[in-house]
């Protein structure tokens, strides 16, 4: 798996273990190497580095924006935090580093 997201077997471990935060990017080869869908991609980043690269990638997107395409981007940014808040709620989501 390691490999697979271009990272040393230690650094994976590392990661894993949660004794660094990664960056969204490496963050991403993790996901991308796991073929995770975008939910649990987001879900990663948030347990990984406390953000949601994906709600922050709508939020640059609904900034550009206009008209309906802004209101459905900030509507997927809403609706991925809530989900997140639900998911902390529910105590399946736990800090990690």
């Amino acid at each position: 798996m390691a490999a697979l997201a271009g990272l040393s077997l230690r650094r994976y471990a590392a990661f894993d273990r949660g004794e660094f935060i990664a960056s969204p990017a490496t963050i991403d080869q993790i996901a991308a190497a796991l073929q995770m869908p975008d939910p649990e991609r987001s879900a990663l980043h948030v347990l990984a580095a406390e953000q949601d690269h994906l709600a922050s990638q709508a939020a640059g997107l609904a900034a550009q924006a206009s008209g309906p395409m802004a209101a459905v981007l900030r509507s997927v940014q809403a609706c991925i935090g809530a989900a997140a808040n639900q998911l902390r709620e529910a105590g399946q989501f736990t800090q990690t580093g």
